[in-house]
């Protein structure tokens, strides 16, 4: 039975007179797919700034004892004072802009995370999992091995090199025939799938990511948004995911909560299976409550 992977208590954040961020309690499950949205300025971005660690919350500034009642971790999670527990050692965000590096190439970017502080090659995780194939031939295969032999879902396949992971990453994304272009050779689109296969090559237990599909066109969106649910469904991760855009939100999540001035207005499940078509009756049913509560 799944537990919960991340707790927030008491998370507070202000600048000056301003309430960014105001969580009394939030739990977020393993493998699951939440998608936060509301108006600009409701603290989403803000929110995930404090998970990602970019941002502290006042719970900690306050106390006398930063030591104390900072930072402490296990080797697997991360507890921050008593408002953020759980925290996954390995959590990545995805920005809204793809943040590559300008000198180095698609490949060198997507394996960007194997770099030392030293600027030596080495290996980010020893434990790293092989990357799937996201294919739906890929998938039916998998289905019918697992039928044939139930013991083999529960197998640990071997660990390719990061050379063959990095390999498996620029197929699934469509990027094998750009891994030697550098980000100022590649469009909108492309640029953000590096910046997922960056964060994918990190092997992260927690992805955070800020609307990262925001500036790009519908079909670009709509395409990284199937590349993101079946990574989802995969790899078995965990999504925070920021959204001003309700139906992309709908189309995503699991679980949606609406925030409004830094609190959590409501916490709605998305019970439908995905793929799912934006035109679906209970989908606008759901689209129309959330477009009512933004705008109470």
């Amino acid at each position: 039975m799944d537990t919960t992977l991340l707790t927030l208590h008491n998370l507070k954040k202000t600048y000056g007179n301003k309430t960014a961020v105001n969580i009394d309690s939030l739990a977020i499950q393993p493998h699951s797919f939440t998608c936060i949205v509301g108006k600009s300025g409701c603290g989403k971005t803000t929110l995930l700034r404090l998970l990602a660690g970019l941002e502290t919350p006042d719970t900690v500034m306050n106390v006398k004892d930063q030591t104390a009642a900072s930072y402490s971790t296990t080797g697997q999670s991360i507890n921050i004072a008593s408002c953020i527990a759980g925290l996954p050692a390995k959590t990545a965000p995805v920005f809204q802009e793809p943040r590559l590096m300008p000198w180095l190439t698609v490949k060198e970017n997507i394996m960007f995370s194997l770099k030392g502080l030293d600027g030596n090659t080495q290996y980010a995780n020893q434990n790293q999992r092989a990357v799937p194939n996201l294919s739906a031939d890929s998938e039916n295969k998998t289905e019918r091995t697992q039928k044939q032999n139930p013991s083999s879902a529960n197998t640990d396949v071997s660990l390719p090199s990061p050379e063959e992971r990095c390999r498996q990453l620029l197929q699934e994304l469509e990027l094998t025939e750009a891994s030697a272009l550098y980000p100022s050779q590649l469009s909108g689109g492309m640029a953000q799938r590096v910046s997922l296969g960056r964060t994918l090559f990190y092997d992260p237990e927690l992805i955070l990511m800020d609307e990262p599909f925001s500036a790009l066109d519908y079909f670009t969106r709509r395409n990284l948004q199937d590349m993101v649910l079946r990574l989802f469904h995969h790899q078995k991760k965990t999504i925070l995911f920021v959204t001003h855009d309700v139906e992309e939100a709908l189309l995503l999540g699991d679980r949606i909560l609406v925030m409004e001035n830094g609190n959590i207005k409501a916490d709605m499940p998305v019970n439908l299976p995905t793929p799912r078509k934006a035109a679906d009756s209970e989908l606008q049913k759901m689209r129309q409550q959330i477009l009512d509560l933004l705008a109470e």
